[in-house]
């Protein structure tokens, strides 16, 4: 990680090089490797004084440091050779600040409402789901007076039957 700007200019954090996630009990993981090029402060400054004179002219594309891509695998370990081998299953790119690809399909954009794959729908909630109280409710709604109010009620409520378990138990 690298982080830049403490003492003068923008304040940034960039992941560099690559970290892994490994699950050992499924046998997969899954290689990150972000996009990050390293420019010092001197070669920043002689860029931006270049690019003045020749505005117009065409600059080499650059990767942009919040990318990265990513390949999926699963691995076992060669009864031979006691090593691990791992087999790409899968591939994939994005930007943590605006979308996720893998495989050519886009699983995540961040101006696209809702597109969770894996959160329930509403039918499939428990009765006793917290997105059903009613402070809940009065706060989607930006009715926080009235969210408070059942906050405070329902706080009430739960001290009342703490009381009454705790009574319950000195009597046994």
């Amino acid at each position: 990680m690298r982080i830049d700007g403490l003492v003068m200019g923008d304040r940034t954090i960039n992941y560099n090089k690559t970290f892994a996630f490994i699950d050992q009990k499924n046998k997969v993981s899954a290689e990150i490797t972000f996009n990050y090029v390293d420019v010092g402060t001197l070669s920043k400054m002689t860029s931006a004084f270049k690019s003045f004179f020749r505005a117009s002219s065409a600059q080499p594309d650059k990767p942009l440091s919040d990318t990265f891509s990513v390949a999926f695998y699963s691995f076992d370990v060669d009864k031979e050779t006691n090593g691990i081998v791992k087999t790409e299953k899968s591939k994939g790119s994005g930007s943590w600040l605006s979308y996720f690809e893998a495989d050519g399909e886009l699983l995540w954009k961040i101006d696209v409402p809702n597109q969770d794959p894996w959160k329930a729908a509403d039918e499939k909630k428990l009765e006793s789901d917290s997105s059903y109280r009613l402070d809940s409710k009065y706060i989607r709604e930006k009715n926080f007076d009235q969210a408070q109010k059942e906050k405070d009620s329902l706080e009430n409520l739960q001290r009342a039957d703490a009381k009454l378990r705790k009574a319950s138990k000195q009597k046994s």
